[in-house]
């Protein structure tokens, strides 16, 4: 009997293994997906105690790594199910590859943060009023509260990589809903199915929910006595990351593989947030050498 390929490949083609997604198709074009920075948006409900909401964040966002990994594709690299979309949003590399993408994200996130809030935040309150991290001492409180804690923290990773995964499978052209329920794949708007349809207005409203998020957070944030605080340096620093952002999407576009609107978008997309990225941990980590210096010195 002839082996029957696995279901599911990307642009709606058969996937046999191995086989490296990197969303673009044979024919040049490519498969469209959710926009990345859409996803946190479907863990805005799971964000209270006790899970983790920037957990929640990377995990909502892990899958998607593959796309801005600047890394050759090759089936025969150890590396390979890190760079495959495919893997990352099917079982079992959901679980065995996206969720420690997830973690490695968090742990870049730690890396990340207190350099940015050094940058824009000024602390307004009274030191007294202000937030001290402290917690109960002892050997035994602190081992169960560790577990917890990395429970908690692994639960959150999990439920952001299923999110992610399951607003795909209505929106990917190789999704499982897609695949399994022919309405998705029929013309709602012209010629265009209805997964994709569906796949640029979750999108939209994905952004929406998450700007009304921010506005809210933002004033809740000033009503607690933290004021942004931008001075020469600090716009000079802002600036030169916007601008490597903005020059690595202007590569991305210019060399994108295929023609049209969509893939120079996507070019765009996946090269400048990988230089964006890429950026800020050069800053975050110049940040991090310059604070031990400063603590070292007498």
């Amino acid at each position: 009997m002839d082996a029957v390929p696995e279901a599911g490949g990307s642009c709606g083609r058969p996937r046999v293994r191995p086989q490296v997604d990197d969303g673009v198709c044979a024919d040049g074009h490519h498969d469209p997906v959710p926009f990345t920075l859409a996803h946190p948006a479907a863990v805005l409900p799971l964000a209270r105690r006790p899970l983790v909401p920037a957990a929640l964040v990377a995990g909502a966002l892990s899958p998607d790594v593959p796309y801005f990994l600047p890394l050759p594709r090759s089936a025969d690299a150890w590396y390979e199910p890190f760079v495959n979309a495919t893997t990352t949003h099917t079982w079992p590399g959901a679980l065995t590859v996206a969720v420690p993408t997830a973690a490695a994200l968090l742990g870049l996130w730690f890396l990340v943060r207190a350099p940015a809030r050094t940058l824009i935040e000024r602390d307004a309150r009274p030191t007294g009023e202000r937030p001290t991290g402290e917690r109960p001492t002892g050997e035994r409180t602190s081992r169960a509260r560790t577990v917890t804690r990395s429970a908690w923290v692994a639960t959150s990773l999990l439920l952001g990589v299923l999110t992610h995964v399951m607003w795909d499978a209505v929106t990917h052209g190789d999704g499982a809903v897609v695949r399994h329920v022919a309405w998705f794949r029929e013309p709602l708007v012209g010629d265009v199915p209805a997964g994709r349809v569906l796949q640029h207005l979750s999108t939209a409203i994905g952004l929406l929910v998450l700007a009304v998020w921010a506005g809210r957070a933002i004033r809740a944030w000033r009503r607690d006595g933290v004021r942004v605080l931008l001075d020469r340096s600090r716009v000079a620093v802002v600036i030169a990351l916007v601008v490597v952002g903005l020059a690595g999407a202007a590569i991305g576009a210019s060399g994108a593989a295929g023609s049209g609107l969509e893939a120079a978008l996507s070019g765009a997309a996946k090269v400048g947030g990988a230089a964006s990225a890429a950026a800020v941990l050069v800053a975050a980590a110049l940040w991090w050498s310059i604070r031990a210096r400063m603590v070292v010195l007498p």
